[in-house]
């Protein structure tokens, strides 16, 4: 099938059992983390608990106290993949910038962090 990854709309739907070269799931998971940090933009940075019904590709850096499917994953970027129905998790590294569409501020990732933010 044609599965599409929501963000920049790479192709994921490699089929590993037909992959001659039998990396058909390692580049699943590379598409998949592409288009989940490139032009990284998310919804909130506050949450705790993720939201009850997400859409495809939605992305939030989790919260303090995480509980649920975000519990441990403070300070991450959760997103939402549909055609997994599970949230995925990246651990960011110095300089990751994100836009936070609820604050309207760019932040960095750096050693002790995400920063504050600045407008823009």
């Amino acid at each position: 099938p044609d599965v599409r990854e929501p963000n920049l709309n790479l192709p994921i739907g490699w089929d590993p059992n037909t992959a001659e070269s039998g990396w058909g799931e390692s580049y699943n998971e590379a598409m998949a983390a592409i288009g989940s940090l490139a032009q990284l933009s998310v919804k909130d940075r506050d949450l705790g608990v993720p939201p009850a019904n997400p859409s495809d590709g939605d992305r939030y850096i989790v919260g303090p106290s995480a509980l649920g499917a975000w519990q441990g994953q403070e300070g991450n970027v959760a997103v939402w993949l549909s055609h997994l129905s599970s949230w995925v998790f990246f651990e960011p590294v110095i300089g990751w910038q994100a836009y936070i569409e609820d604050e309207e501020v760019l932040t960095v990732y750096k050693t002790t962090g995400w920063a504050a933010g600045i407008s823009i």
